[in-house]
């Protein structure tokens, strides 16, 4: 595993579900960044969640502001 992307796919992949739980709890730290980001789009605008996970809570909250998000998630086995 030379290759510095395998290297960043391994660690994510060992961290995943930790980071993924704490975001859902009370762990979401880059909030007031989603916060702006919300107000600068427009009701209805589409927006592309790339790696997503289970959608919470960043596609939750853009959808909740009326965002049509589409997420998108890889799998590698």
């Amino acid at each position: 595993m030379n290759d510095l992307s395998e290297k960043i796919i391994a660690h994510y992949q060992r961290h995943a579900s930790d980071w993924d739980a704490d975001r859902r709890g009370s762990g979401w730290n880059d909030r007031p960044w989603h916060e702006k980001f919300v107000r600068l789009l427009r009701e209805g605008a589409s927006v592309l969640d790339l790696g997503c996970g289970g959608g919470s809570p960043i596609a939750s909250h853009l959808a909740d502001h009326g965002m049509r998000v589409t997420g998108m998630t890889a799998h590698r086995s």
